[in-house]
């Protein structure tokens, strides 16, 4: 028999990426932080003073809550899926935990950007707009840094649900209460 031989080239699978590749990851990240940015300011303006209210005084919580969130939930989706005859509420809590995902980083920019608009003494809120677009560019940027980029991440999702998740445990509890 005859033995044959192709040598892959393994330069067709590295994928470089270009300074269009950047620019559009940028204007996305801003974009999407903006428009959370807005529709909190738009449906719950209360968020935004709370969530920086909660990074000023109980940060520690807040990280507890975030982490919780992160591991809590994939949990008991899967407790979820193991009963069997709540499968489909499973599938929409996981559905919601990657929505929350997704939005966390934006989440948490609201309450950077907050604390950072009231250290400015910036009332305007469309200042503090500008300050939440600001605040997403340079956690953006600070993402690209090899080691420190993933821990930003990191810890601005966990910020973000514990933000998240202390602000709807606290308001439930205010409701209940009257």
């Amino acid at each position: 028999g005859e033995v044959s031989f192709n040598k892959v080239d393994s330069s067709e699978y590295i994928k470089t990426e270009t300074a269009f590749d950047y620019v559009s990851s940028f204007a996305t990240y801003i974009a999407c932080s903006l428009i959370i940015y807005l529709l909190v300011m738009w449906l719950s303006p209360k968020f935004i003073e709370k969530s920086k209210l909660l990074l000023n005084e109980k940060i520690g919580p807040v990280i507890g809550f975030g982490i919780l969130s992160l591991l809590a939930i994939p949990f008991f989706a899967t407790i979820l899926l193991i009963i069997g005859i709540t499968s489909k509420v499973a599938f929409a809590l996981i559905a919601l935990y990657v929505l929350l995902l997704i939005i966390a980083s934006s989440l948490s920019i609201v309450g950077i950007s907050g604390i950072v608009s009231d250290k400015a003494k910036l009332e305007n809120k469309w200042q503090r707009f500008g300050i939440a677009g600001a605040v997403a560019g340079i956690l953006w940027l600070l993402e690209l840094v090899p080691i420190l980029g993933g821990i930003i991440q990191f810890a601005t999702v966990i910020l973000g649900l514990g933000i998240l998740t202390k602000y709807v445990l606290h308001e439930s509890s205010v409701n209940k209460e009257h």
